[in-house]
């Protein structure tokens, strides 16, 4: 039985199947949000005037100003679900008509009028505009930052206007599933280009022709191009290697025997890092080696991240866009990983 064979075959069921539920991630994440977290109707979305009565400005002094905060939070809260809708329908976002206007009462509007109404400057507070700091403290504390009076507030707001709603076991599944993606990437990006398949045990049947590169820059260097190699049936295509690592693998090749070769990845390119022979274990150079991961692979990672996760943010939403960024950064310390495995050899 071909044990070598079997190995292969279960490492590329595993490798697919993990793929295969990364696939998945978008694909629920981006159901319509009906399905997902039971959509409001617009209809039923409360306007200014509903939201002015169940939060009257009443009152003198602080008191005013409290109630005043307590109705642009509710305002901001009702406008936020209303943005979350369109956004969860359509990227980039797209109201309907219909939902702009609304979105529009509910935001500039509705600050526009209470500002008015209290006497404040239409945008900024002034440093002596102490009733007017006070109020923006507050609206802040009521959306972010004082998780009591933020859930207290939401809850208001639930039962004034939403009463028969209730979050769905599709949307804690959705949020449960979002996390699980969020957390999953980077592994999976680890798993992909982890140190997998990087030693290759065997007899030198065949080595392609190479040449000769010198880079330039700061990470000067020459280095040695092959088209492949053949080691115990197992087939390595285009790889690169340091000119004292070909020496040793064309007396490896001449001797005969069975060889361990450790093969890792820069980037796109293959990467001979160490060979075992009957004389001893050859690696290549630590100090190139060590040079290329700290600058090559950590700087690419990172850039395919962030540009990945700007583009998928556009199709799949901010968290599986930086899902998507978060699978690159791991698949950049799975290649780290893969490397030093592959050094260290058989």
């Amino acid at each position: 039985m071909n044990w070598r064979l079997l190995r292969d075959i279960d490492r590329t069921i595993v490798r697919m199947s993990i793929v295969l539920i990364l696939l998945a991630c978008p694909v629920l994440a981006t159901a319509p949000a009906s399905a997902q977290s039971g959509e409001i109707a617009l209809s039923d979305i409360p306007g200014p005037a509903e939201i002015e009565a169940a939060f009257p400005i009443e009152g003198e002094g602080a008191a005013r100003i409290e109630a005043a905060a307590r109705q642009q939070a509710a305002f901001d809260h009702i406008s936020t679900i209303l943005y979350r809708q369109a956004s969860k329908r359509s990227k980039p976002l797209n109201f309907r008509p219909d939902e702009q206007k609304l979105y529009t009462a509910l935001t500039d509007d509705a600050k526009a009028r209470i500002r008015a109404e209290m006497g404040f400057p239409k945008s900024i507070c002034g440093p002596a505009e102490k009733d007017c700091r006070a109020f923006e403290e507050l609206v802040t504390d009521y959306t972010v930052r004082d998780r009591k009076k933020k859930h207290a507030l939401e809850a208001e707001i639930e039962a004034a206007f939403f009463p028969k709603r209730e979050v769905s076991g599709v949307e804690r599944t959705t949020g449960w599933f979002v996390i699980a993606c969020l957390t999953g990437a980077p592994v999976l990006g680890l798993v992909v280009f982890g140190p997998f398949g990087v030693i290759y045990r065997g007899e030198l049947n065949a080595i392609g022709s190479g040449v000769v590169y010198e880079g330039g820059g700061m990470l000067r260097m020459a280095e040695v191009r092959r088209t492949h190699l053949t080691i115990g049936g197992r087939e390595v295509r285009e790889f690169v290697l340091s000119p004292r690592m070909d020496d040793a693998l064309e007396e490896a090749a001449d001797r005969g025997g069975e060889v361990g070769l450790g093969v890792g990845r820069v980037l796109h390119l293959r990467w001979l890092l160490s060979i075992r022979s009957g004389t001893g274990t050859m690696r290549a150079n630590l100090g190139g080696a060590l040079l290329r991961q700290m600058f090559l692979i950590p700087f690419f990672a990172i850039v395919a991240a962030v540009l990945a996760a700007m583009l998928a943010s556009l199709v799949l939403g901010l968290y599986l866009g930086v899902a998507v960024g978060l699978f690159f950064i791991g698949a950049g310390g799975g290649q780290i990983l893969a490397n030093l495995r592959a050094w260290f050899g058989a």
